[in-house]
């Protein structure tokens, strides 16, 4: 209740202040957009909320997030990133009847340059393996490390990991007990910021982008590693199998449940020779720019149709 008072304050003051009708967009199904039961509707033309991951499945906010009906009810449009997202609404909620409410956009990234990776040894001699999330559970960080330790038995690599989180220590406790093979170099890189990991994919042949979780809505960091032509291995959870697949030719999508032997295997088999080009998947459906304009092509239609 606070949060929806705070901001629909600062949303009323705004509106009181200027003459024209407004329309509003909120970026997240979570936050801000609770200020809508409280919101007078004098200036408000039309509304719009996009909906992610967090945001949008109940079960990942333990099965409840505040003034769902009510913001459902009175936003005009409800826009989810995913085709999985999308489904989710409807199924959840029939008796809401969202369906022409909902416009399904894609979020994107920004187009950095293409690279052609050519997958060789690179940092020493070794191939390059990313992976970018919090260190926290779901995010499954220590079974990253587990499968690709595994995978360096024949294979001399480097695995790179940006971010951090509580967890952290779990995941250094993880490495003490399993020891690295003599072929894995671990370098966790910790809190780091979003430019330096662009830098690092512009300048380095990355071979590999693994993202383990157990949940997911579309990851951006995945839309980041196959715009510069990096292959990704991704669970099949929330949105990820709409952008990670042999189908796409952007990587392989597993069971949320594989087990470790197997991942690793198939880490060792994208590694010694299977060949994808995610890069023309991202071009024709993660454009940031491309995906942008598609939303306020929509947006626009919505503010001149009156019924």
């Amino acid at each position: 209740t606070l949060i929806g008072r705070y901001y629909s304050s600062l949303i009323n003051r705004f509106l009181r202040n200027n003459s024209i009708k407004c329309d509003l967009y909120f970026f997240w199904g979570i936050g801000c957009s609770y200020a809508l039961p409280w919101l007078s509707t004098n200036n408000i033309n039309k509304s719009w909320v996009r909906l992610h991951g967090i945001d949008l499945y109940e079960e990942r906010q333990n099965g409840y997030i505040p003034y769902r009906e009510l913001v459902f009810k009175l936003v005009n449009y409800v826009i989810p990133i995913s085709e999985n997202g999308k489904i989710y609404l409807i199924d959840k909620y029939p008796q809401w009847n969202l369906q022409n409410k909902i416009i399904l956009n894609r979020l994107g990234s920004k187009d950095y340059g293409f690279k052609q990776n050519n997958h060789k040894y690179s940092l020493s001699n070794n191939v390059i393996i990313v992976s970018c999330s919090s260190i926290i559970p779901l995010k499954r960080v220590d079974l990253i490390y587990k499968c690709i330790n595994l995978a360096s038995i024949n294979t001399r690599i480097s695995w790179i990991h940006f971010g951090d989180g509580p967890n952290r220590k779990h995941l250094e406790d993880t490495i003490k007990s399993f020891p690295p093979t003599p072929n894995l170099s671990i370098t966790i890189k910790g809190q780091t910021l979003h430019e330096e990991v662009i830098t690092f994919f512009k300048q380095n042949d990355v071979s590999l982008f693994i993202n383990l979780s157990e949940t997911e809505g579309i990851p951006v960091s995945i839309m980041e590693a196959i715009s510069f032509n990096i292959p990704v291995l991704a669970t099949n959870t929330g949105g990820v199998n709409e952008i990670v697949g042999e189908a796409f030719d952007t990587g392989i999508l597993i069971p949320v449940n594989l087990e470790e032997h197997k991942i690793s295997k198939i880490i060792s088999s994208i590694l010694n020779g299977m060949n994808f080009s995610p890069r023309i998947f991202w071009e024709n459906n993660f454009n940031k720019h491309s995906n942008m304009k598609s939303l306020i092509k929509n947006l626009n239609l919505s503010e001149h149709d009156d019924s």
